[in-house]
């Protein structure tokens, strides 16, 4: 377990652990600070997201080992990108391989965890897989940033570079491949077109799998603008990290509570009021910065922000959930494919609002704020289409 969730830690290094850096990195490329250093961990993300894609799908063609063998060496092209030039066109270019490099591998270790555990088992190594990963996302831009201290940011990279060698090194020695040849499957372009067009066809599955992106666009946007957003316009300076892990525990939080309430009540109620909430803090906040021509206090911003953590951490575990039910037999390259999707549209929402940011709360809480009417318009559709797909209405 501890193997696959420092495969996984990867790619939380490779983006939280460089917001601290980002300054330095566009000082570095004679580029002004602003909404531009958002691109060098979106095009990351953005690579991910299709790394996601073709990753389980490859995994059961090659097997699973080989395929993170050849995975890692994307990475390491893209290293040496973002290192040796000082035009940002070939840092994004950069990113981009690490991402889908990243992608993959991400891919390929719940693959590995399905072939190795069932049931509840499963259940249990992909929630600590999850919680190990949530918590070095809460601290990579603490270690970042102290790192910083007694290296330059180039150094930040080569290191996660030398840390992706070992882990890669790591699994060679130690982890048995987990698909024999005889199992693999040679038809997968075949597979995930099939799915592609059964997901398409399937208005319960898509609405639900474009909210759930419009839900992880909110969260990508905060990434991509808090560096900006709370040590540029709030001046938190050296606390930056400990912000960022701060407003990270409320997914934590959310996702005990999630587990505790869904004994009670439906996925539906419990992920409809999480959103709810969101529209309503984000109104409220809209309206408050309109009427009275201000920004909101530090304060209020960690409470709103701590709210938008909470319900994303909600929904998302639930909203893919809620997407694979549709998938029946197809459900390992519906999840690379629902997961990919999601992701792309969070790439597009975190793009989109991200680059509104301009010193000033307001356009990021009315971008908030129309994303929570699109992902209710979302629900409403999955709901009322239901019907279709099963034949009997959605339990409440």
């Amino acid at each position: 377990m501890l193997l696959m969730s420092s495969l996984m830690a990867m790619s939380a290094l490779c983006m939280d652990m460089m917001l601290p850096a980002l300054p330095n990195i566009m000082a570095s490329l004679n580029k002004q600070q602003g909404n531009e250093q958002q691109q060098i961990i979106s095009l990351l993300f953005f690579g991910v997201a299709a790394g996601v894609l073709f990753g389980g799908g490859l995994s059961d063609r090659f097997g699973r080992k080989n395929l993170i063998y050849w995975s890692v060496i994307p990475f390491m092209l893209g290293t040496p990108f973002v290192l040796l030039t000082d035009n940002i066109f070939w840092v994004l270019c950069g990113r981009l391989l690490q991402g889908v490099s990243l992608g993959i591998i991400r891919a390929v270790v719940f693959a590995m965890i399905r072939d190795k555990f069932g049931g509840s088992d499963m259940a249990k190594v992909s929630a600590y897989v999850l919680s190990m990963f949530i918590l070095v996302t809460m601290i990579a831009p603490l270690i970042g940033q102290k790192l910083l201290y007694v290296m330059n940011w180039q150094g930040l990279f080569v290191l996660v570079a030398i840390l992706m060698l070992m882990s890669v090194i790591w699994l060679a020695l130690k982890q048995p491949e987990t698909l024999l040849p005889k199992y693999r499957n040679n038809s997968v372009f075949s597979s995930l077109w099939l799915c592609t067009k059964t997901l398409m066809r399937n208005r319960f599955a898509l609405s639900i799998t474009i909210a759930s992106g419009v839900m992880n666009g909110v969260h990508l946007t905060y990434i991509l603008i808090s560096e900006q957003l709370l040590v540029g316009q709030y001046s938190v300076g050296s606390e930056f990290g400990w912000w960022f892990a701060l407003l990270s525990l409320p997914i934590a939080f959310a996702a005990f509570v999630n587990g505790k309430l869904l004994k009670y009540y439906s996925v539906w109620n419990v992920s409809g009021v999480a959103v709810l909430l969101f529209l309503l803090a984000s109104a409220s906040c809209s309206v408050w910065m309109l009427i009275y021509k201000a920004e909101l206090s530090f304060i209020g911003l960690i409470v709103y922000l701590s709210i938008m953590m909470f319900c994303s951490g909600i929904t998302t575990g639930n909203f893919t959930a809620l997407a694979m039910e549709p998938m029946g037999q197809m459900a390992g390259a519906a999840s690379s494919l629902i997961n990919s999707i999601a992701s792309l549209v969070s790439f597009f929402i975190g793009w989109a609002i991200g680059n509104q940011y301009n010193q000033s709360m307001l356009a990021i809480s009315l971008g908030f704020l129309i994303c929570a009417c699109f992902v209710i318009a979302g629900l409403i559709i999955a709901r009322r289409s239901v019907h279709f797909i099963t034949g009997i209405p959605y339990a409440s």
